[in-house]
């Protein structure tokens, strides 16, 4: 019995090294976060000194033509979200309700799990997966 605790450190011990991992992986995730916080603001202040605030909110996006306007990036981005919700909310309900209304407890036993891991796929591989398959298949497919 003494050769047990012996082997074993006491839970104090545990509990401080524990405690002591949490707090240096959450220092070194702030110290991270400032660190790439300072290479933007080096990397990208000369880029603002050169570029007029004015051109920044301006409505054209030409870099070759010295235009750097944020405004169509924002308009892109919340189009693309917008035709992304347009297809997803549909697609989302429609499937929820067919398997909590219409489908038959066999098939809902088997698609539920298949759409809780696709749900825990990051859209970022799913993009990857969609670009690596999907782009060359429809490539073939419409002939571009």
């Amino acid at each position: 019995m003494a050769d047990a605790t012996l082997v074993t450190p006491p839970r104090r011990t545990q509990e401080w090294m524990i405690n002591l991992i949490i707090k240096l992986s959450g220092y070194s995730s702030i110290l991270f976060v400032t660190l790439i916080f300072i290479f933007l603001m080096r990397e990208g202040l000369p880029a603002l000194q050169n570029v007029p605030l004015s051109s920044i909110f301006g409505e054209r996006w030409y870099p070759i033509e010295g235009y750097f306007s944020i405004l169509p990036l924002i308009y892109g981005s919340l189009v693309v979200t917008v035709g992304a919700l347009l297809l997803a909310i549909p697609f989302g309900v429609g499937t929820s309700v067919f398997l909590s209304e219409i489908a038959p407890p066999w098939m809902n036993q088997m698609i539920k799990p298949l759409i809780e891991i696709l749900a825990g796929l990051p859209s970022v591989v799913l993009g990857f997966l969609g670009i690596q398959v999907a782009a060359p298949y429809l490539r073939r497919l419409l002939d571009l």
